[in-house]
C-alpha cells in the first residue's frame, strides 16, 4: 500500500476502489492527504466531495466545494457540485443565492446564468428562470440546454406562440442551427398545426438526416396524424433509427407504432423499457396500459388497470387522459350502486320497488 503513495493516479484509483467497497473514511483520508500536493489539490478535493455525496453527507460535500472555490474560484466543477449538494440537502434557497452571486460576479458566464435558471425553477420562480435562461442563450446562442428548457417553460404554460417566436428568432440569426429547427415542431404540434409540424421535421431531416430527435418526433407525429399503413411503416423506420440515441422516450415511440401495427408483443417490450426508465410519464404509462389491455390475458389486463388507476386521478392532466379513463372503464366498469333492501309484504314473499 505504501508503494503507491507517490503516484497520484494510483491513489485516486485506490480511492475509487475504497469508495466502491463503502470504506468511505479510508477513501476520504487518502484524498485529504493527496490534497496537500498542490498539483492534485483540486482533483483530490473534488473526489472527497463526491465520496461525501455518496454517503448523502450533502452539507459536508458543500463545505468541501466551497473550500475549493475559496482558493480556486474559477473551478466550474466545484460550482456545479455545490449547487447540486445544496439542492440535495434541501437548501434550495441557499443554492439559488449561491448561483445568483456567481452570476453577479461573472455576468458573461453562460453556465452561471444557466445554474440560476435551474435553481430558480427548483424554487418555483418561473419568471426568474425564464430571464436567466434567456441570458444564458444570449451568451451562448448555440447551447442546446437553455433553449430546450425555455421551450419547455413556454409549451408547459400554454405560451405556444412564445415558443414559436423564440425558435424563429434564433433561426433568423442562425439558419443552420439544428436545435431550434427541431424544437420548432413541438409547439406547432401543441398548437394543432400538425401539417406545419410535419413539414418542419421533414425540412430539418432534409438537412440533418442523422438528427435522432427530429426522427423520433416525426415518427410519433406520423403515427397519429393522417395515419395509414404506409405512414406507419415510415414511422417505424424513423423510430427504429431514433432508438440509436438510447433515449427511453424513443422506445416508447417505437413501441406505440408497433402497437398501432398490431405487433403487441414487441410493442410491450419496447414501451415497458421506456416506462421503467421514466415512471412518472403519464403518456408512456398510458401506452403501456393500452398495449397490455390488448392481450386476452387476465394478468396483463390487471396490470393495465393498476397503471390506469394511478394516472387517471382527479388532477390528471395529460393529452390522452380522456382515452385512459375510457379504457379504464372498459376494463373495469364502475361498480353499480348497492340495491336497496327489499321490503317484506307477507310471509317470505317480497316485492321489488
Amino acid at each position: 500500500k505504501n508503494t503507491v503513495k507517490d503516484n497520484a493516479e494510483l491513489i485516486l484509483a485506490e480511492c475509487d476502489i475504497l469508495a466502491a467497497l463503502k470504506r468511505y473514511d479510508e477513501a476520504k483520508a487518502l484524498m485529504e492527504e493527496l490534497s496537500k500536493n498542490e498539483s492534485y489539490e483540486i482533483m483530490a478535493l473534488l473526489r472527497l466531495a463526491e465520496v461525501d455525496m455518496l454517503q448523502n453527507r450533502f452539507t459536508a460535500a458543500s463545505k468541501t466545494y466551497e473550500r475549493i472555490l475559496q482558493k480556486h474560484p474559477n473551478t466550474q466543477a466545484a460550482v456545479e457540485g455545490n449547487v447540486q449538494a445544496l439542492v440535495a440537502a434541501k437548501k434550495t434557497k441557499e443554492a439559488l443565492s449561491f448561483a445568483e452571486k456567481r452570476l453577479a460576479d461573472n455576468p458573461n458566464d453562460a453556465m452561471s446564468a444557466y445554474l440560476v435558471a435551474e435553481t430558480a425553477l427548483i424554487n418555483k420562480d418561473t419568471a426568474k428562470a425564464e430571464k436567466a435562461f434567456l441570458q444564458a442563450l444570449a451568451l451562448e446562442p448555440r447551447w442546446e440546454q437553455p433553449l430546450t428548457r425555455l421551450a419547455q417553460i413556454y409549451t408547459g404554460s400554454g405560451r405556444i406562440n412564445d415558443a414559436i417566436k423564440l425558435t424563429d428568432t434564433l433561426l433568423d440569426k442562425q439558419p443552420d442551427n439544428i436545435t431550434p429547427a427541431v424544437l420548432k415542431g413541438i409547439p406547432l404540434e401543441q398548437k394543432g398545426e400538425l401539417a406545419n409540424a410535419e413539414e418542419q421535421y421533414r425540412k430539418t431531416l432534409g438537412v440533418h438526416s442523422d438528427n435522432l430527435l427530429a426522427s423520433n418526433n416525426l415518427a410519433y407525429l406520423l403515427a397519429r396524424y393522417k395515419s395509414s399503413p404506409e405512414r406507419l411503416k415510415e414511422a417505424e423506420e424513423l423510430a427504429r433509427k431514433a432508438t440509436g440515441s438510447g433515449a427511453p422516450a424513443t422506445f416508447d415511440t417505437l413501441g406505440w407504432i408497433q402497437h398501432l401495427q398490431g405487433n403487441n408483443t414487441e410493442a410491450e417490450g419496447n414501451v415497458r423499457k421506456a416506462h421503467e426508465a421514466i415512471q412518472n410519464n403519464a403518456t408512456i404509462a398510458y401506452h403501456l396500459a393500452a398495449i397490455l389491455a390488448s392481450f386476452k390475458d387476465k394478468e396483463k389486463n390487471k396490470e393495465a388497470v393498476s397503471i390506469l388507476e394511478k394516472i387517471t386521478g382527479q388532477d390528471a392532466n395529460f393529452a390522452q387522459v380522456d382515452e385512459a379513463r375510457k379504457l379504464l372503464n372498459t376494463l373495469q366498469p364502475p361498480k353499480a350502486a348497492p340495491a336497496k333492501p327489499q321490503q317484506q309484504r307477507s310471509g317470505t314473499q317480497q316485492q321489488r320497488r
